[in-house]
């Protein structure tokens, strides 16, 4: 006796699903497409956040004379600082919005931009803390999650067309 047993299969139509499948399969440039789309969002609310930040004239200090707003320099520095890395490939597809490089105190001195915006951010012995990091990623969190789902899902039908 045999113990070898084998079961005959045939199916129809099965080439339109291997097909469809075969063109999903290069989902990392669709999952491209959808941080592309969603880091632009968090982009623009950044951007929005940091123009309502809170600033003081230059020298000028706050209503209790020790502790002040960023200055209008500052703000502008982040705003042409700010940026979105390069899209990461790997495991996951990532980028990220935030701030790169260095600017130039009045006495000539180097100080990064990133601890410019954290320093804002939380706030420091002299300055208040204006949370507009924290306050972007509260706003767009549902927005990029959706954004995100759309593009993939649109992205999705044109290569089932």
């Amino acid at each position: 006796m045999s113990r070898n047993k084998f079961i005959g299969m045939e199916t129809e139509g099965f080439e339109d699903t291997l097909n469809k499948l075969e063109q999903l399969s290069n989902i990392s440039d669709l999952s491209t497409v959808a941080v592309y789309n969603g880091s632009g969002i968090v982009a623009d609310e950044m951007r929005h956040q940091l123009n309502s930040l809170k600033t003081t004239k230059d020298g000028q200090r706050g209503s209790d004379k020790s502790r002040r707003y960023c200055y209008e320099r500052d703000k502008d520095v982040l705003l042409q600082q700010m940026g979105i890395s390069k899209i990461s490939k790997g495991e996951t597809t990532s980028a990220k919005v935030g701030f790169d490089g260095y600017y130039y105190l009045s006495n000539g001195k180097q100080k990064p931009v990133p601890l410019l915006a954290n320093s804002i951010n939380a706030g420091t012995s002299f300055m208040y803390a204006q949370p507009f990091i924290n306050k972007t990623v509260r706003a767009v969190r549902e927005k990029v999650s959706k954004a995100m789902q759309d593009s993939l899902d649109s992205e999705i039908n044109k290569i089932q067309k």
